[in-house]
């Protein structure tokens, strides 16, 4: 410590005078184990990297620069750039000089603003300079307060003038320059404990991959009598991929803003910092088609395939499919002669297909990872990552669909129709698994579901005329999903976790469920209520609160062209269909939504029954009156903590676009230099009408999501945008 030489009070070190009394610093006496020294103020902060003194740090930090290393520690008000700190060595508790003391500079500052009596108080100093060897009060001395502000002066003229030749100044307020220099200590906590990538960090990666597909393939057409024919076709398929990765980190830099690996320490190097993948597919295959016809009104063609995959080890596999389809209205006699043509065109058709589907690469590799924990820091398997058995089998698909186009009125109403029914075994899919396996999550052929649905679309010429069509179309689907098959035992296939919510799959139901936690209800599904007011909560955490499967989807679109003038648009919608709103629940969990503004604090009466029981013990119930508060504890408790608030109906209508566009065309017939000119403007998105609270109705958590899938899931997502396009396309 520094002391001043006429008063003994306590100087900030490197400081040219005393602040108390005023005395000029030709130098100062420095403490050290052997006594007492004189020394010539140069070393600037003195700080003990000793875990002894914790008091005085402010939420202000300083960046140190040193040959090895840059770090940053929090710092009281009052020291600036330029200063010096001296870090002493670990178990130098003495103020001389030793081995391991280190001197850095202050490079820059982070500063948050504190008044001069907060900082006082924060970091004890109180009384340290309290008295004048003259009158024994500086604070009141009309002559030491003279000498003092007169000091002040000089150290205000003299640090703002560093600061402005500095090349390290950032930014300062003159708040900061009218801070007490004070003296501090850091603790060893503030560079030790401190992240070693904030000492300085490097990172690179680099990675190649290749696909290589070879294929040939043979047909030979067979002309029979009387308009038949057989085409023969025949082929075999190779499909290789390789890829290889690798990358590099390294943290601490030894020497400042040079960026190399070489230049990290490597005491904080792990096994996982240096990396290197290869990663490998193969997949073969033979084909083969036969297809007959007749006159091209009747087409019949089957299919085979069997395909070896290196990611599965049951092989090869087979599937085969059979299509057909036959114009009727050209082979029934006067069916597409009738008065005004009314009947035009009948066509069915049908086919039955199965698809083979192998598995992702790799999944029977045990997948290992270096645990900190163990005390070899050795590698151990990785729970979390999925692992298959070995007699995984291929996913395959059955699926069989029959539908007719018709036509009618001279083709100008044309209606498809069509009916699909597909049943999946052996899916491939990752589940939970109990963790007595060894796992959390296991890939597995897991259970049989089936789909089924109907789609058909009608297109109609409202207008058709020289220099006016209109065309009108209207689509319809609807798909019912639903589990056939579980393995014994098991009743239940759950997919990806939002919080406390889970996408599932119920034996006998349906295929895009959601579980998570309920309110207690009655028989008619109200919520019970207790004597106090507040909803009682299902102890079950696995309860079936939505289903995203949709009731059905429709479409309506339009296409207009009036004297050139083009017109078109889409609307399309949902009925039915519910979707996890987690976006609104990580708001509430902020505090950031607008429910919060309307309801937080006030007294409200929740809908629900009190259960009562009377004498002969029959239970009744009756509607609840009791108010509550809704503060804090209750909107976690009663409602945030409860799934089925942030299940809502998916049901909307949006007009998709608008496009009005003009063709010059007509207008251009004479001239021989631009042969076409189009305008178009579209809107995309322009409206949306729904109920729903959250981003958008119609979203997807994850697109690669297999099994239960993801779809319904609003997990924060980058909401839909309009756009507005404007085009011009001149032909020359």
């Amino acid at each position: 410590m520094a002391f001043c030489t006429n008063c003994g009070c306590q100087l900030a070190e490197n400081a040219k005078f005393c602040f108390e009394c005023g005395t000029a610093v030709k130098g100062i006496n420095r403490s050290t184990s052997s006594g007492t020294e004189n020394a010539d103020v140069e070393i600037g902060i003195f700080v003990n990297l000793d875990n002894n003194s914790n008091q005085g740090f402010t939420e202000n930090k300083v960046y140190l620069e040193h040959a090895h290393k840059t770090v940053s520690v929090n710092v009281p008000n009052g020291i600036l750039v330029g200063q010096k700190i001296r870090l002493r060595g670990e178990g130098n508790t003495t103020q001389s000089e030793k081995k391991g003391d280190a001197f850095l500079r202050i490079d820059r500052i982070e500063y948050k603003q504190v008044n001069e009596e907060q900082t006082t108080r924060k970091m004890g100093y109180e009384g340290v300079i309290r008295k004048c060897p003259n009158c024994g009060d500086a604070h009141t001395c009309p002559t030491c307060q003279a000498v003092y502000e007169q000091a002040m002066a000089s150290y205000k003229k003299e640090y703002s003038q560093f600061l402005k030749d500095s090349a390290s100044y950032v930014d300062y307020t003159d708040w900061l320059i009218n801070e007490y220099p004070y003296n501090y200590i850091l603790t060893s906590d503030d560079i030790k404990n401190m992240s070693h990538s904030s000492l300085g960090a490097i990172s690179a990666s680099t990675g190649r991959s290749q696909l290589f597909t070879a294929g040939v393939n043979a047909s030979y057409k067979i002309e029979l009598p009387k308009d038949f024919s057989i085409d023969v076709m025949a082929g075999a398929e190779l499909k290789m991929s390789e890829g290889f990765s690798t990358s590099v980190y390294g943290c601490d830099f030894i020497i400042p803003g040079t960026y190399s690996l070489s230049n990290t320490n490597r005491d904080y190097m792990e096994l996982s910092d240096r990396t290197l993948g290869h990663s490998g597919r193969r997949r073969f295959g033979y084909f083969g088609e036969i297809r007959g016809d007749y006159k091209g009104l009747a087409s019949l063609s089957v299919t085979g395939r069997w395909d070896w995959s290196s990611t599965i080890n049951n092989n090869p596999f087979f599937y085969p499919s059979v299509t057909g389809g036959v114009i009727l209205s050209e082979l029934i006699p006067g069916l597409n002669e009738t008065k005004n043509n009314w009947f035009s065109y009948w066509k069915l058709r049908g086919n039955y297909a199965v698809v083979g589907k192998d598995a992702p690469p790799y999944l029977y590799d045990r997948r290992f990872k270096q645990f900190g924990t163990y005390p070899d820091g050795g590698y151990g398997i990785d729970p979390t990552m999925s692992s298959a058995s070995m007699d995984l089998a291929p996913e395959m698909s059955y699926s069989w669909e029959i539908g007719m186009d018709i036509k009618f009125f001279d083709n100008k109403t044309r209606l498809d129709v069509a009916y699909y029914n597909t049943k999946v075994e052996n899916q491939i899919v990752t589940v939970r698994v109990s963790p007595s396996s060894g796992y959390i999550l296991q890939t597995r052929n897991e259970g049989v579901i089936t789909n089924q649905g109907v789609e058909f679309t009608l297109d109609q010429d409202i207008i058709k005329r020289k220099n006016f069509n209109w065309t009108m179309g209207l689509n319809f689907g609807l798909n019912r999903g639903k589990v056939v098959g579980l393995p014994e035992d098991v009743h239940e296939i759950t997919g990806p976790q939002y919080g406390d919510v889970f996408t599932s799959a119920y034996l006998g139901g349906s295929t895009t469920a959601l579980t998570g936690k309920d309110y207690q209800r009655n028989a008619e599904g109200q919520v019970i209520v207790d004597e106090n007011g507040y909803p009682k909560i299902n102890p079950n955490k696995n309860e079936l609160i939505g289903n995203r499967e949709a009731k059905f989807q429709a479409g309506l679109n339009s296409s207009m062209n009036i004297y050139g003038v083009q017109f078109s648009f889409l609307f399309d919608g949902r009925v039915g269909g519910d979707v996890l709103n987690v976006t609104g629940r990580n708001l509430i969990s902020n505090g950031n939504s607008s429910m919060l503004e309307q309801y937080r604090g006030r007294q409200v009466v929740f809908e629900g029954v009190t259960e009562h029981t009377d004498d002969a013990g029959n239970v009744y119930y009756e509607q609840n009156t009791k108010p509550i508060t809704l503060d804090y504890t209750t909107i976690v408790n009663y409602f945030y903590n409860v799934s089925t608030n942030f299940v809502e109906d998916g049901t909307y209508l949006r007009l998709s676009y608008v496009t009005v566009g003009y063709d010059f065309a007509k207008l251009m017939k004479n001239q021989k230099v631009c042969k076409g000119l189009k305008f178009n403007f579209t809107c995309n998105n322009v409206f949306l009408l729904t109920k729903y609270t959250g981003t958008d109705p119609v979203c997807n958590a994850s697109t690669g999501q297999g099994g239960t899938g993801s779809a319904g899931i609003d997990n924060t997502p980058i909401p839909n945008t309009r756009s507005y396009n404007l085009s011009l396309t001149a032909s020359f």
